[in-house]
């Protein structure tokens, strides 16, 4: 069964692909305010499982069966013609009806299936709370690039009226002066910064909302500040996660599910039976009844076989059958203690994991702060804004700062590095939410 203990790491595309698009006429082209709910709403409507867990639970299902045949009566029927010599015909009927009586390791293989059924669940739950928390980051990624993209075409718009064009050749360049060259490398990165964003606008954009019937951008973008709550669950404490992590029951679960499958291998499998039948040979029926009770040599002895007693009407036979060499194990034998130890292991690797993910939750956000930081500086420095010697910002001059630094400046250079430091702003902050999303999802926070 599929696995999705570490999966965290995965891109937006990854998830998006389980969706399943419809055949529609017409796609639905939504008003330009449809809610984060209705698209949510949306998604949820369109998921379905990746195909390795589909494929799990058809095989959880088939063992399902399997079992519950194990109880059922069995019918068999022979036909056999025999022409004699090439000179007479023969005709021959057996009809066999076999009804299972007792099976002493039902007990062991009801277990098994149940905790088929209770990993197989789990394992179903993380998937679908993978893949949306997927696509609530995307729709951060969408918010944040379109603020983006309006910042930076913006301020080279401005630019373009100001009279600066680039230079047309390399001679001219190089002859540039130092404040010139500053602004011919902002404006190089700009435009390369506006052309990645429109193209990966574009591609987002397309992998979010056309799995969902939906032609146009459905989202207003509403900022980053407004959406991050909507989409982000409220995160335990690092010890709380630590204890409640699906992933950790997850890993817990299958192993526990491998313990049942090996005591379920080495449980005997004595099976008591109720053997009927009718015969039609040589123009005579003939009827039979009876019992039969087998007892197979278990897994991982040096040969194969099987003990069995019979008896029917006609008397009471004793068999036994062995063969050599016995069917190879398909999987290593483990002992109960290297059992243990790689559970240990395991479960080990999965709070490490989870500690690094916390790590670097905390370093995403030292990077806003730094990077924004960086934006505050510049802005202030460019509105002659200063605190007295020794003191700080009071509220108000911070809020008119952070007001700022989202509008345009009158000189193109400074403006063209304001935004430069506005979009790192931006990156480091949808990189920070992905760290959020990645530990909503570790920790089972809105599951």
């Amino acid at each position: 069964m599929i696995r999705l203990r570490h999966h965290y790491a995965r891109s937006i595309a990854a998830a998006l692909v389980l969706l399943v698009v419809g055949a529609v006429a017409h796609a639905e082209t939504p008003a330009p305010g449809t809610s984060l709910q209705e698209l949510l709403a949306r998604y949820q409507a369109a998921y379905q499982p990746p195909t390795d867990l589909e494929d799990a639970a058809w095989q959880v299902e088939a063992l399902g069966r399997q079992l519950e045949h194990r109880h059922l009566p069995r019918l068999s029927f022979t036909e056999r013609a025999t022409w004699s010599n090439f000179q007479r015909w023969t005709l021959e009927l057996d009809l066999s009806v076999t009804l299972p009586l007792y099976r002493s390791n039902s007990a062991i293989l009801n277990l098994l299936q149940d905790q088929r059924l209770r990993a197989l669940g789990l394992d179903q739950n993380l998937a679908r709370h993978e893949a949306l928390s997927y696509f609530k980051l995307g729709l951060l990624e969408v918010s944040l690039l379109r603020s983006v993209e309006e910042q930076v075409s913006g301020a080279l718009q401005r630019l373009y009226l100001s009279g600066w064009h680039r230079p047309a050749s390399l001679d001219i360049a190089v002859a540039l002066d130092p404040a010139e060259r500053d602004l011919l490398v902002l404006q190089q990165g700009a435009e390369s910064l506006l052309a990645y964003v429109t193209r990966r606008l574009t591609e987002l954009e397309a992998e979010l909302f056309v799995p969902l019937g939906l032609t146009a951008s459905a989202l207003e973008s509403p900022p980053y500040s407004q959406l991050l709550p909507q989409v982000v669950p409220e995160l335990p404490p690092l010890e709380r996660c630590l204890v409640s992590s699906p992933l950790l029951a997850q890993a817990e679960m299958h192993h526990d599910l491998q313990d049942l499958e090996h005591q379920a291998l080495r449980a005997p499998d004595l099976s008591l039976e109720l053997l009927g039948g009718g015969a039609y040979q040589r123009g005579a029926l003939q009827g039979t009844i009876g019992l039969e009770m087998r007892l197979p040599i278990p897994n991982g002895y040096p040969v194969a076989g099987q003990l069995g007693v019979s008896t029917d009407l006609g008397g009471t036979q004793q068999t036994m059958q062995v063969s050599w060499p016995p069917p190879p194990a398909l999987n290593r034998p483990r002992s109960a203690l290297e059992r243990v130890k790689a559970k240990e292991s395991e479960l080990e690797s999965i709070a490490a994991d989870i500690r690094a993910i916390y790590d670097n939750a905390e370093s995403a956000a030292d990077r806003v702060a730094a990077t924004e930081l960086q934006l505050l500086w510049l802005v202030a420095d460019a509105n002659g804004l200063r605190a007295a010697p020794g003191a700080a910002f009071s509220a108000a001059e911070l809020a008119a700062v952070h007001a700022l630094a989202d509008s345009p400046t009158g000189d193109p250079l400074t403006d063209l590095q304001r935004v430069r430091h506005w979009s790192d702003t931006a990156f480091a902050r949808l990189a920070h939410a992905e760290q959020l999303l990645a530990l909503g999802l570790v920790c089972g926070a809105g599951a």
